[in-house]
């Protein structure tokens, strides 16, 4: 019927998948839906009318919060977009209403054994009742997770890092306090702070 691939000012990379979002929507014929593709290369989820045109983009490269290495499957519910972050083996959400980043869930799972951790998700499927199954290509399995009524973590009070920050001395690190559906982990990574940054 048609073809695009226009996004901004520039154009889609390497779109992985689709989802077709019909929760608010009166015909898909009509093009008022919403269509979410993953650009694995470009590290960004966009938004499109099911015309084809362009609405927003959400994500990005690198360590940054929200940002995507890899992605991969994608699905959406009336509230939120879920997307498969094969590489860093987390599922990572974004609010529909506003694109505001809410957070990642699964820190990777090595051995692909462990219930509630992942080894390279990649398919997502999403049903109307909130069961979002996902493939794991190296985990070998399905699994299958509840969306329904859950609440990403969401910091209350700010991690704390102790110590001298020189080679061969030993900092240490706080959790801080977060809300949100247990269990929630945590992982720390060092990212480099050039000068003139304040956090």
């Amino acid at each position: 019927l048609y073809e695009f691939s226009a996004v901004g000012g520039g154009v889609l990379k390497r779109p992985m998948d689709v989802a077709v979002d019909i929760t608010n929507c009166t015909d898909l014929a009509a093009g008022d839906c919403a269509l979410w593709v993953t650009d694995t290369t470009a590290n960004l989820i966009h938004e499109f009318q099911n015309d084809g045109t362009f609405v927003r983009t959400v994500g990005g490269s690198g360590a940054a919060i929200g940002g995507l290495e890899g992605p991969f499957g994608i699905e959406a519910d009336g509230q939120n977009v879920y997307v498969a972050d094969t590489p860093t083996n987390q599922i990572k959400a974004w609010s529909k209403a506003d694109g505001s980043y809410l957070g990642a869930w699964a820190p990777v799972d090595p051995g692909g054994t462990v219930l509630g951790k992942l080894l390279t998700p990649q398919g997502l499927d999403l049903t109307p009742s909130g069961m979002l199954y996902i493939a794991e290509r190296e985990g070998e399995r399905i699994s299958q997770w509840s969306v329904s009524g859950v609440s990403a973590p969401q910091n209350t009070e700010l991690p704390e890092v102790s110590g001298v920050a020189e080679v061969g001395e030993l900092l240490s690190a706080t959790d801080g306090s977060w809300t949100g559906t247990a269990p929630i982990d945590f992982g720390y990574q060092w990212q480099r702070c050039d000068s003139g940054c304040v956090d």
